[in-house]
């Protein structure tokens, strides 16, 4: 008899769960699909499901105070790197200020995570008394709970459909009560946009080309560095002459390029802030310190012409060294160099896949050149990372390597100087030809 009862009771629940999965998803018109089968279909970063996050108690908490982003935007959009990393440590000190305050109130939040850049505040497990006292802080914007999100993969069927359309938000599966989207602007990095999407149309602010814009590789009129550049019936031996003009690089900076971005307020095609205060007086004095240094000091006890010579001797060889390593960097024939993909100006892969694939290292294993041009031979992992000293960049760069291979993205890399040289001259001679491409 137990045992009888208990199979009732077994089947009921099978009954009901099935009852469940048809009234809840449905089982047979997979035209009859909801949002929240399609909750099914969501996937990780890299494919597969979603792993289930514990958040414990953690919050968000975003202080009033503007972070470095914010700043920015305030001064016009514009700023120095002086003035990004003044903003980024006022930011991060007005959260120490605040976890000061609260350790005098017995709250000692374990920060988990501290941002800076484009909002300012802090994440850590914070108990109910803390968030209570955190939310009545005059400095404090919010205090929000920590949410795991996962990529979804939403048919257009389903978000076209009634409900979902533009500008309808009627759904309470998408809502967030007391959020409807008006007044967030989403920041779309290193993307394609299609401006033409229904949810984007005329809603694209614009952005920054990266492409076309690289004076390092700008050497017009007298040369053709890439394929998007005009080609001239000089650039046809410009395989031959282009490494005499490599020694004038080193004075064209000195005299020409810092006066002319300074004047012209623009660096590559793009506007900049012109330096201001503090910085204009750091870029007259380093020039007057340089000028002066190199010809008025020397003239005391020399002729001038023993000055100049020594100083162009200087220059020539200075300028050679800088263009040749820029040049086995980013102009060989391993380099890719991306077309704009239309009128959006935007390119198809990420910031870090464009910087491996356009970029080139070489002699990995000379030490004695890692030395000599400061880690310049490590191109690839100097674009990716700028902050770290060079001195590690012969370790980061089998990791970097390694893991390009896993995602598939080419890293290429020349085992000594005369191979990207030789490949260099080839570039150069493909460039210059009239149908190089």
């Amino acid at each position: 008899m137990p045992t009888r009862r208990l199979s009732e009771v077994a089947l009921a629940i099978l009954a009901l769960a099935a009852t469940g999965l048809v009234v809840g998803f449905g089982v047979s018109d997979t035209k009859q699909r909801t949002l929240a089968s399609e909750a099914s279909s969501w996937r990780g970063l890299v494919g597969g499901g979603h792993a289930d996050v514990d958040v414990g108690q953690r919050e968000l908490v975003v202080l009033r105070s503007p972070s470095m982003a914010q700043r920015v935007a305030m001064n016009g959009g514009v700023a120095s790197e002086r003035k990004e990393r003044t903003w980024t440590r006022i930011a991060l000190a007005a959260q120490r200020q605040l976890l000061s305050e609260l350790s005098t109130r017995g709250i000692r939040p374990r920060v988990q995570f501290s941002y800076s850049r484009v909002l300012n505040g802090f994440s850590a497990p914070l108990d109910a008394r803390a968030v209570a006292v955190l939310e009545r802080r005059p400095e404090v914007a919010g205090v929000y709970p920590v949410r795991p999100a996962y990529p979804a993969s939403v048919s257009s069927t389903l978000l076209g459909g009634k409900g979902v359309a533009r500008g309808a938000s009627s759904l309470p599966a998408l809502r967030i009560p007391g959020y409807d989207g008006r007044g967030v602007t989403i920041a779309l990095l290193d993307t394609g946009v299609d401006r033409a999407q229904p949810y984007l149309r005329g809603r694209v602010l614009p952005g920054i080309d990266v492409v076309g814009g690289d004076d390092d590789i700008n050497f017009l009129p007298f040369a053709r560095l890439s394929p998007s550049q005009p080609h001239y019936r000089l650039h046809r031996f410009q395989h031959f002459y282009l490494w005499l003009l490599y020694w004038f690089l080193y004075p064209k900076w000195n005299f020409v390029d810092d006066f002319k971005n300074l004047i012209q307020g623009r660096i590559a095609g793009h506007t900049v802030q012109r330096p201001r205060g503090v910085e204009l007086a750091e870029f007259i004095g380093g020039k007057a310190l340089f000028f002066g240094w190199a010809f008025v000091v020397p003239l005391f006890f020399h002729p001038w012409w023993v000055v100049l010579f020594f100083y162009a001797t200087t220059a020539l060889l200075l300028g050679t060294t800088l263009a040749v390593v820029f040049m086995l960097a980013h102009c060989v024939e391993e380099a890719d160099f991306p077309a704009r993909p239309g009128a959006t100006e935007r390119l198809p892969q990420s910031w870090a896949v464009h910087q491996v694939q356009t970029t080139v290292d070489f002699a990995p294993g000379n030490r004695l050149l890692n030395w000599y041009v400061g880690g310049l031979n490590f191109q690839i992992e100097h674009h990716l990372f700028p902050r770290i000293c060079h001195v590690h960049y012969s370790r980061i760069a089998p990791i970097v390597r390694q893991v390009c291979g896993e995602f598939g993205v080419r890293y290429t890399s020349h085992a000594n100087g005369f191979s990207a040289l030789a490949s260099h001259w080839r570039f150069l001679r493909r460039m210059g030809s009239s149908d190089g491409r």
